[in-house]
């Protein structure tokens, strides 16, 4: 389709595909994902008569002022700078100082967000239930959690980078060295403290939210995965189709919930984007105990915008198409479509 010169023109800014610098070279498909997503952003827009530049900030923000593209709004599909997934709130931050109108959330809200353990008292801060936990820093000691099972990440990825069924250790049966050993792992792998958070055993919840709207809530299925195995979303069952994890954890939307506890989900993921200061879009990870008690999880700032992730999927079960979806994005920068 020709592109409607009354529409705004789009830059879509999305990362070279590289090595990651703070995390596993096995975490590359999912910091390399970032290109594919990208491309059919780009193409999408392009056939629903949006004038588009697709380009890569590493090669944006190299180029003179002069020889950059003309654009009216940035989709911000950026989640680092130069493989260090730590700069992706600097990304934002920049556009902001440059007054330019850019897709998903503020510099402020990604910076937060990618750390946990600051996200997690910010939330509780808001009166917002989240599992408790421990930061544990190369070099200290490690401080033990008035908990049966707990979880081991790092504290600063995303995308489950660093979670495999290890993670989890049950502190009676495996004992204080398996805890260390896992730790010593995020440390020497991912450079950077571990979180060691409280297991919760439960169901999980994904709820997006677009511009303050909440969409159908996802759940995780953990049926079919065999008895041994724990109920987390590892790294596998994100990206890695052909994985046990990934086949056995199937994703519906809508979940099946009870209307008073899916109005509690409702509620917290709404508090938790104000917290959180969310803006455009976001996903809110929740768990579900056995008691009825919600915990979140996560918040997740400017997620995957993949046709096949989480938040398309909530946008199709409310009726929005991928390209709707698209569009109710770049709207949220308050140009007019």
């Amino acid at each position: 389709m020709a592109a409607d010169k009354s529409r705004p023109v789009i830059l879509v800014l999305h990362n070279d595909a590289v090595t990651p610098l703070h995390s596993s070279t096995d975490d590359a498909v999912a910091c390399n994902e970032n290109s594919d997503v990208a491309e059919d952003v780009a193409q999408t827009l392009s056939e629903t008569g949006f004038a588009t530049t697709l380009v890569t900030a590493e090669t944006f923000f190299e180029m003179k002022p002069k020889d950059r593209p003309p654009f009216d709004v940035v989709f911000n599909l950026c989640e680092g700078f130069r493989g260090d997934s730590h700069r992706e709130g600097a990304v934002a931050g920049w556009m902001e100082m440059m007054g330019w109108r850019f897709t998903g959330n503020l510099a402020w809200t990604l910076a937060l967000c990618q750390d946990k353990a600051l996200t997690k008292t910010l939330l509780m801060q808001s009166g917002v239930p989240t599992p408790r936990f421990a930061v544990i820093a190369p070099g200290t000691t490690d401080e033990l959690l008035p908990a049966d099972a707990v979880i081991v990440k790092p504290l600063r990825e995303d995308a489950s980078q660093g979670v495999t069924d290890r993670s989890i250790i049950n502190l009676k049966t495996d004992g204080t060295s398996r805890l260390e050993e896992q730790i010593a792992y995020i440390h020497k792998t991912y450079r950077q403290p571990a979180l060691v958070e409280e297991y919760i055993e439960g169901r999980e919840l994904n709820v997006a939210i677009l511009n303050g709207d909440i969409l159908p809530i996802s759940e995780i299925d953990f049926s079919g995965l065999p008895e041994d195995k724990p109920h987390i979303c590892t790294y596998d069952a994100k990206w890695q189709p052909k994985s046990p994890d990934y086949l056995l954890t199937p994703a519906h939307c809508p979940a099946r919930l009870d209307r008073s506890v899916e109005q509690r989900v409702k509620e917290m993921a709404l508090r938790s984007w104000q917290a959180m200061r969310c803006r455009s879009y976001a996903r809110i990870d929740i768990r579900l105990a056995a008691d009825g008690s919600l915990y979140v999880l996560e918040v997740n700032p400017n997620p995957s915008l993949h046709r096949e992730a989480g938040f398309a999927r909530s946008c199709n079960a409310a009726g929005i198409p991928f390209d709707g979806m698209l569009e109710c994005i770049v709207s949220c920068t308050g140009i007019p479509c």
